[in-house]
């Protein structure tokens, strides 16, 4: 039944076809009927800026094809109804300014709501969107946890054990190398002639830097005469730089930096006996070398059992 100017219509099977109903703005006041829930057609429901109390009713969700529902602005007390989750078509939805306690529901259709203004004015929500946790959530957490934590003690041993393990092992092997430069390249030997005289006569580019190589440069590296880009920087070469007409056209002395004993054009000139200087150099590389191996291997070794046994170690002691 429906009162308008002063006229009572009743309807009694047409109601139930009805699709939207816009009530915003009046001074409606009671609660909102439980009968609401038969307009299984209805598709907006507008109660915006009323005086309306009581509970959310929960029979909402039986109205399957709303798509747009807002009772903001009003006195509505309680907690969100669950069924309101059921509401797969619900595209527009605002509860803001209400006194609606509780954890707000959980479903994959109210999940998309994401924007917090429509639960704005309701002090006592909490749970997603929404930044503030439930209470109950912690106790829920603390609870499932203590026999999660019994349960699981032997695997967070494991766990923090195999990290240990790893951690130490990984550093006792990569943390020396780190440490000693001479480690970090693989190429720690001379240039080799025969692999240059082998190379196409047309090679243009050739790029070895950044590597051990020590020695001399070989002579027939004059030969590649389409030779435009070269660069042996930062290697351990010495002596003097080969003579070749094509050699001398690059002219960049930076393609030999970080050889302190190189000479010859297009570095300072040399001084000494290029084979007095190649001789030491290279027997001191060969020590140094030698010494890097050791202390490589012995790092390694030592880096693999103290990671192994940090991990098998701790199960056998812990023999449950």
């Amino acid at each position: 039944m429906l009162t308008l100017k002063g006229q009572e219509l009743v309807y009694n099977t047409t109601l139930m076809l009805v699709k939207s109903i816009d009530l915003s703005s009046n001074f409606l006041e009671g609660e909102i009927p439980e009968e609401i829930g038969s307009l299984i057609l209805l598709g907006t429901l507008n109660l915006w800026r009323n005086q309306l109390t009581g509970k959310f009713p929960s029979e909402v969700g039986n109205m399957h094809g709303l798509e747009t529902l807002d009772l903001s602005n009003n006195r509505l007390s309680g907690q969100i109804p669950e069924t309101l989750a059921s509401l797969t078509f619900l595209a527009h939805l605002n509860l803001a300014s209400n006194n609606l306690v509780g954890r707000i529901p959980s479903g994959n259709q109210l999940q998309t709501f994401t924007d917090l203004s429509i639960y704005m004015g309701n002090l006592s929500l909490c749970g997603v969107p929404l930044p503030r946790k439930c209470p109950e959530d912690d106790t829920f957490t603390a609870t499932n946890a203590k026999p999660s934590n019994e349960d699981g003690s032997d695997k967070s041993w494991f766990y923090v054990s195999m990290v240990l393990g790893f951690v130490v092992g990984f550093w006792g092997v990569f943390g020396t190398l780190l440490v000693k430069k001479s480690w970090r390249t693989g190429i720690s030997d001379s240039i080799p002639e025969e692999s240059l005289l082998k190379l196409s006569s047309q090679l243009e580019n050739l790029d070895l830097s950044y590597n051990h190589f020590r020695g001399h440069i070989p002579q027939s590296l004059s030969s590649l005469t389409f030779l435009s880009h070269l660069n042996l920087s930062y290697n351990n070469l010495v002596g003097r730089i080969p003579l070749g007409s094509q050699l001398q056209t690059l002219s960049d002395s930076s393609i030999y930096m970080d050889n302190p004993s190189l000479c010859g054009v297009p570095l300072p000139k040399c001084l000494g006996d290029d084979t007095f200087t190649a001789t030491n150099a290279k027997h001191s590389n060969e020590d140094g070398n030698d010494n890097g191996a050791l202390w490589f291997y012995v790092s390694m070794i030592l880096g693999f059992i103290i990671g192994f046994w940090g991990v098998c170690g701790t199960l056998l002691l812990k023999k449950s």
